[in-house]
């Protein structure tokens, strides 16, 4: 079973319950909808199973995107909720909207892995970015900046380094979550919305990056002397 870490990359049929509505509270908030226009409980419950039967094959992640592409306008769709509560019909509408888009996109063919310049491999590479980290850590005594988080998170992951306990990742997500609003906030205090509008938008791909770089800066404290 893959880790919460990538739950975004999880099919509808094998997510639970609690993992779509997370979801769907973001795509709430994402639309600024009044409490009036959010399904309450019973609500949220039938629209999760309507979502469970009718769309098992998408992905976690499609529900985020969806909204936000429709937002861009980069496909159309009627975001209008006409005075009623969000429910079936208007997910159903989106995401098929959505569907539709992609299905539209060229297809990509898969390319086969390729050696890097210097004839390393990705995962080579990647071990070797870490490994620089570390030693800059260990000489330094301090985290280096800036932080190659993909390649450094990519290593630990690959290599089974990373606590993936429900508690760590548990502090480690609402630490994440934070450190990202509060960038949102500091933006809006510095009069910068548009910024803070586009980082809104893309909340759900920053906050699983913090937590990424998260994971590589706890990884890295571990080798700070006192």
């Amino acid at each position: 079973m893959q880790t919460e870490i990538l739950e975004m990359e999880h099919q509808i049929k094998n997510s639970r319950e609690s993992q779509i509505r997370s979801a769907l509270s973001d795509v709430f908030t994402l639309l600024g909808l009044s409490s009036n226009e959010m399904p309450y409980d019973d609500g949220q419950r039938i629209l999760v199973n309507f979502i469970q039967k009718s769309f098992p094959n998408i992905f976690i992640s499609d529900i985020n995107d969806s909204f936000v592409l429709a937002i861009k306008k980069t496909f159309e769709v009627d975001l209008s909720l006409y005075g009623r509560v969000f429910n079936s019909e208007y997910f159903a509408r989106v995401m098929n909207g959505y569907l539709e888009y992609k299905r539209s996109l060229p297809s990509k063919q898969p390319e086969p892995p390729k050696q890097l310049q210097d004839g390393r491999s990705k995962a080579e590479r990647e071990d070797a970015m870490l490994k620089v980290h570390e030693k800059l850590t260990v000489e330094l005594n301090k985290i280096p900046e800036p932080i190659d988080i993909l390649n450094c998170f990519a290593s630990l992951h690959r290599n089974k380094k990373l606590d993936y306990s429900e508690d760590t990742l548990s502090k480690i997500k609402k630490q994440a979550a934070d450190n990202v609003q509060a960038s949102i906030d500091y933006l809006i205090r510095k009069g910068r919305t548009g910024e803070a509008k586009s980082a809104r938008l893309e909340k759900k791909d920053l906050v699983y990056l913090e937590i990424k770089k998260l994971y590589v800066i706890t990884h890295l404290q571990t080798l700070l002397t006192n």
